[in-house]
């Protein structure tokens, strides 16, 4: 079924056929409503899923997007450039449960155009094989939208270099903050309390969360001035 509305897109984003040409890759694009604008931050989000038949049994990492001023890629080499405005490390492997992702990206340039795919070589993709009959990894795409990120508020000045990487993120996660971090809590989208980590005042510290399941968490981060609240998603 799809994530939202009547439908969803298709795309191949790895090959391991013999005779074709690896670099074959499926990259979907759109024309935005409007350009982008140079030096703003907008916040990308989509849903992906991993399908699932007998050609298609393989699954990879390194999907993600990336923004240009043409509609589609003249040549290969256009693709495959070892380049993304954002990527997923992670191979996708779930075939059941959409994951939705998000991610900003700050516009260098007057955009006007997104694609969605895996811009990286072969040799740069990890992949990973169900049955030694799979040629390609496929993932669905639905749900997309691209909106700008207000302008700094009082807040966010009120916290620096307070970051939490990667997200998503299958086994650990890096949570920086310049006013140093007391304890973090996660919890799920019940509000039910998973794990607890002391920080030890520490401005950044590694948690793991290989042990909670796939899925949309929050973090309350406490400092010694006030408590940070950022969305993660575990895969």
């Amino acid at each position: 079924d799809p994530y939202d509305g009547e439908g969803f897109a298709g795309v191949i984003i790895f090959n391991n056929q013999d005779g074709v040409e690896e670099s074959y890759r499926e990259p979907i694009g759109v024309e935005l409503i409007e350009p982008l604008i140079a030096g703003n931050t907008y916040q990308v989000e989509f849903s992906i899923v991993r399908m699932y038949s007998q050609p298609t049994t393989l699954s990879a990492n390194n999907f993600g997007f990336k923004f240009t001023n043409t509609p589609t890629f003249s040549v290969d080499s256009l693709i495959i450039d070892n380049t993304a405005a954002f990527k997923i490390d992670t191979v996708i492997s779930d075939t059941t449960n959409w994951l939705t992702v998000s991610a900003q990206f700050e516009a260098d340039s007057a955009y006007s155009y997104v694609h969605f795919g895996n811009f990286y070589e072969n040799d740069s993709t990890v992949f990973l094989a169900d049955t030694d009959i799979g040629i390609y990894a496929y993932l669905a795409l639905d749900a997309i939208s691209i909106t700008e990120v207000p302008t700094t508020s009082q807040e966010d000045l009120e916290k620096p270099n307070f970051r939490v990487f990667p997200n998503p993120s299958s086994n650990r996660l890096t949570v920086k903050s310049g006013l140093g971090i007391v304890e973090i809590r996660i919890f799920n989208s019940n509000g039910v309390l998973i794990e607890k980590f002391q920080g030890n005042d520490n401005l950044k510290i590694e948690i793991d969360i290989g042990r909670i399941k796939t899925g949309f968490y929050f973090l309350e981060i406490s400092t010694p001035k006030f408590n940070y609240y950022e969305k993660i998603i575990k895969i």
